[in-house]
């Protein structure tokens, strides 16, 4: 099962490639604010997806 993190940062990418920032500001966006992906997050999460394929 994907981790929640994960899953919203896939739905981020979806549509388009995106740099960092731009990946958070999408996942605040598509929770309506309930999810913040702060830099340490979303760098340690973009690191795992990525040495496990997903991205």
């Amino acid at each position: 099962m994907l981790r929640s993190n994960w899953f919203q940062v896939l739905l981020a990418l979806a549509d388009a490639p995106a740099h960092g920032s731009e990946v958070a500001r999408r996942v605040k966006s598509q929770t309506e604010g309930s999810t913040t992906l702060w830099p340490a997050t979303l760098y340690r999460t973009l690191d795992e997806m990525s040495d496990s394929g997903l991205i």
